[in-house]
């Protein structure tokens, strides 16, 4: 895996640049979200999705706790 880090556009914490492989049809539906708008690139909608996946377990992590 690739590893590099870069500062955000806003200045914000840095970012780091990982690399994965990923079943083509889930690739096509991700570029259809792009391309009809709902996110600005690739990388908005995996940051995104990976956003809602932690949310969603730290919700349950709590419920538990």
């Amino acid at each position: 895996m690739r590893d590099s880090s870069s500062r955000t556009m806003d200045g914000g914490s840095s970012t780091v640049l990982i690399s994965f492989r990923l079943p083509r049809p889930l690739l096509d539906e991700l570029d259809r979200l792009v391309e009809d708008g709902i996110y600005r690139s690739r990388s908005c909608a995996i940051r995104r999705a990976i956003e809602l996946l932690l949310a969603r377990y730290r919700v349950a992590d709590s419920a538990i706790h």
